[in-house]
């Protein structure tokens, strides 16, 4: 019986796991391709002897004919990984016309384990899963990099014991050089799961790591070489260990959500990936985009319930930010969020996004809070559906509740500009104007051409009489973006109510001339006509937009800069017919 190889080695500052084919440098995990680890580990157990090419190319290639150009690249990018200069032999050294000798010290140990097992602490209750990393730089599917993450991330946030960070907090963390214990510092979680991934043909190779923050101890590492059809499988494994790591008790509705495949259809879930990622790019191009590849997702798997959520998510965004009109968006969105509901009735985005065309199109607030309160309960870690909830509170007049609900959005992503600038607005149109400026403030302090921010902070800057300092605002947004209408109307409003009247006809002269061009939203009008003091024109219109459901008619009991209409007896008719109570 011949004796058992030793699986673990260590050289250095590295120590190499022949069984899960993972390599770490001080404990950091150095991503290598499947063909490089495999040429590192043949001359790692035979250290100190002459490998000739022949042999080293039959071990690592086996039966497949390739030139001997590929085992001299990889023998350059192996050196690179263990940090080699030129002309250094530090660990290879070449025998010239013969082959390779490893010539570092290297020490066996066959018994102990790969990483370190966790050591007895606290149970983690808050993780940060990274965007994946490409195993090859200059090989990036960056869609796919960020929806294994999503898609783990999605799994995990229905532990109501974890705090697991959205995909929202995480994205920006896509950098190659993106050190993990920092991320998670800035993230504020206990541990992060890192990982590395490469896609060959039909083959997925995936090494990934849970870390402590606080020590950067590896708690567990694992490597997979996979057919892409098994990617879901991958995906299995890698939630059930971190859970067991997080040692959570789970109820029955979790332990079904964390093994839950929303397709069994790899062709769909890639292109519900690339709908996701130009989602996320929020612009009306990507976002036609996405559609396309939702669509073409439905087209493969036509029971996937989360290419249906993306879709209505895609058509409603569209619709509330005048992309596109709302008679077009709000009612294909509409018929999206039924479908995904119908089809997975435990899906949270799908209860937050039928929640939302319940609120902005059909102004039907009672359905809108069930399905907000559903949503939190299957995934407490979602901040979108805080976000919609904290709007909802909003136009209702539960001011004080809004700010709450937007604050704990926050915590879930405390990173977040979008959220921020959500907090500031709860503060708006709560009329605690100084707070709103703060928040604003923030969240241009993270992203300064973040031109939502920008344009609100101009509107409370108004209501502060600050008419110079809102006008510089308007200015920064629209040199961030474009000149879209929602930042026209608030410019020509403060170029109204500060005596500037030939600036506001001229501002309100050009939105004219962009709705011959495009849709542009008649609550834009309303609101220039209500700065110009042309309340019969201005309720017109904010009668075209209830009657389009147009995005922001919801706040027309609670925004301030509606104040010169509210005597009016038609706008407290409108208000009535807006559903919202007196």
């Amino acid at each position: 019986m011949s004796e058992e190889k030793p699986h673990l080695y260590e050289f250095g500052p590295f120590r190499l796991d022949a069984a899960k084919h993972l390599l770490f440098r001080n404990g950091e995990m150095v991503p290598l391709t499947p063909k490089v680890f495999d040429t590192l580990r043949v001359l790692v157990e035979r250290s100190g002897e002459q490998v000739t090419k022949d042999q080293l190319m039959s071990a690592v290639w086996e039966d497949a004919i390739v030139e001997e150009t590929n085992l001299t690249t990889n023998v350059s990018h192996l050196r690179k990984a263990l940090g080699e200069k030129k002309n250094e032999h530090q660990y290879i050294l070449t025998i010239p016309g013969e082959g390779y000798r490893f010539v570092a010290a290297v020490k066996a140990v066959p018994a102990a384990p790969a990483v370190p097992l966790p050591v007895s602490a606290a149970p983690i209750k808050s993780i940060a899963i990274l965007p994946f990393k490409p195993l090859v730089a200059d090989n990036r599917d960056e869609s796919l990099e960020l929806g294994m993450a999503e898609t783990l991330i999605t799994r995990l946030s229905g532990l109501k014991e974890v705090v697991v960070r959205p995909t929202s907090a995480v994205r920006r963390y896509n950098s190659l050089e993106q050190d993990a214990i920092a991320a998670g510092r800035e993230l504020q979680v206990e541990s992060v799961l890192d990982g590395n991934l490469q896609r060959a043909g039909d083959r997925l190779r995936v090494t990934v790591r849970l870390v402590r923050v606080a020590d950067g101890q590896t708690l567990w590492a694992e490597s997979f070489d996979e057919s892409f059809t098994d990617v879901f499988a991958v995906q299995d494994a890698v939630a059930a260990r971190v859970v067991g790591l997080l040692a959570v008790k789970l109820t029955g509705q979790e332990q079904m959500l964390l093994t839950k495949r929303y397709t069994q259809n790899p062709e769909a879930y890639q292109l519900y990936l690339k709908g996701r990622y130009f989602w996320n790019k929020f612009t009306p191009a990507d976002h036609q985009r996405a559609a396309e590849y939702f669509n073409q997702a439905i087209g493969k798997d036509p029971t996937y319930a989360q290419a249906y959520t993306g879709l209505a998510d895609t058509y409603a965004a569209s619709a509330v930010c005048s992309w596109i009109a709302p008679s077009e968006g709000y009612p294909k969105a509409k018929a999206a969020a039924k479908r995904a509901l119908q089809l997975d009735g435990t899906l949270s985005e799908a209860h937050a996004s039928f929640g939302a065309i319940a609120m902005f199109y059909d102004l039907d607030w009672a359905t809108a809070e069930r399905e907000y309160k559903r949503a939190i309960d299957l995934n407490p870690n979602y901040p979108t559906v805080y976000e919609l909830y904290s709007y909802l509170q909003s136009a209702t007049g539960r001011l004080d509740e809004a700010i709450e609900t937007a604050k704990h959005g926050l915590e879930t992503d405390p990173l977040s500009v979008l959220l921020r600038e959500d907090t500031g607005l709860a503060y708006y149109l709560a009329r605690r104007y100084d707070e709103a400026i703060q928040q604003y403030q923030q969240s241009i302090q993270m992203d300064p051409n973040y031109a939502p921010a920008l344009t609100n902070l101009g509107i409370v800057y108004e209501q502060k009489g600050m008419y110079d300092e809102a006008i510089a605002a308007y200015q920064k947004a629209i040199n961030a973006s474009e000149r879209t209408s929602g930042i026209l109307a608030a410019l020509g409003h403060t170029y109204a109510v500060s005596g500037r009247r030939d600036e506001a006809l001229k501002v309100l002269d050009e939105l004219k001339e962009m709705s011959r061009q495009k849709y542009v939203s008649p609550y834009d009008l309303a609101v220039l006509y209500t700065g110009l003091g042309e309340n019969d024109r201005a309720i017109e219109q904010l009668g075209k937009a209830h009657e389009e459901r147009a995005g922001w008619i919801i706040y027309l009991k609670v925004n301030p800069l509606f104040d010169p209409l509210r005597s009016d007896p038609r706008f407290a008719d409108l208000v009535r017919r807006v559903g919202l109570p007196q």
